[in-house]
């Protein structure tokens, strides 16, 4: 039994590794046989016992071999070829940006150029998201909200919560519209309600960023305090309401399915005929929500 499941794991740890090694396997005629391997062995550990710790054996030598970079929080094979994809997108964007290039590589290239052009996005400052800010200052009323939210959904901002299109889960012919649980600002509701020092720590340092971004905008240094314990608050208080990873992997659990009529009546604070009309959203009648209360 033993040496049958670590046969399993090593025929499947040699497909990953084809997968994501680094092995090249150059080009061969047709008809010839291709006698080198794809696999990296130098990604292994070997002095590793597999029986004890699979992966170190399986990838121990990549891992020794690439510490994690100072500028990341995690870094992995896929990582790897992420950044080799951007390095190839550059060059095409760049030779893009070359005299003769057609119209529509070009547009791409200013795009690019645009993004990086950090001496005028320094200049411009807050210029650019004046208007979105202004835009969000003049809500009063629980109808202003919802076309505030509307329009920074629009923009691809996640403020509040999620709101898009899904296959029904119970009926793969359909696509009904679906809103989810967002508006975090951390990578996940755990990080505003659990009590552990790391935890309490990690929410210390977001107000401190929060309060930093507030500040760098023009507030001043009380309303940026005051801002960024606002932000934490309402951020904590949606959080306690969301489910938590472990609960959103049973589809039972994030499968809600009512009428628009239905979603009004349970969340009646806010304007779903206001937040639908702005945002332009086809008429339907299914909704599916992820969480209920």
């Amino acid at each position: 039994m033993r040496t049958r499941l670590l046969s399993g794991l090593t025929i499947g740890a040699a497909i990953a590794l084809a997968f994501t090694g680094r092995g090249v396997t150059a080009q061969r005629q047709p008809g010839a046989p291709n006698t080198q391997s794809g696999i990296d062995l130098d990604a292994m550990n070997k002095t590793a016992n597999a029986c004890t710790d699979f992966y170190q054996f399986a990838c121990g030598g990549w891992v020794t071999s690439h510490p994690l970079p100072a500028d990341r929080a995690s870094y992995g094979r896929f990582t790897e070829v992420d950044d080799r994809n951007n390095e190839v997108l550059r060059d095409i964007l760049e030779k893009a940006a070359a005299s003769g290039a057609d119209a529509d590589a070009r547009k791409s290239a200013d795009y690019y150029a645009s993004c990086i052009d950090e001496k005028r996005i320094d200049t411009r400052a807050m210029t650019p998201l004046s208007a979105d800010l202004a835009r969000i200052a003049s809500v009063t009323t629980r109808a202003r909200l919802a076309s505030v939210i509307s329009a920074l959904h629009a923009k691809g901002v996640p403020v509040f919560f999620g709101f898009g299109s899904s296959p029904d889960f119970k009926d793969a012919s359909k696509v009904i519209a679906a809103a989810d649980q967002g508006g975090l600002g951390l990578p996940d509701r755990d990080y505003y309600v659990k009590d552990d020092e790391h935890s309490r720590k990690l929410r210390v340092d977001y107000v401190t960023h929060v309060q930093r971004m507030l500040r760098l905008s023009g507030l001043s240094a009380v309303a940026s305090t005051a801002g960024a314990q606002a932000v934490m608050r309402i951020e904590t208080a949606m959080a306690k309401s969301a489910l938590d990873r472990v609960s959103r992997r049973e589809p039972s659990k994030v499968y809600h399915k009512m009428m628009l009529g239905e979603v009004r009546e349970v969340t009646p604070i806010f304007d779903w005929a206001v937040y639908l009309r702005d945002l332009q959203a086809p008429s339907f009648t299914d909704m599916r929500p992820s969480t209920r209360s």
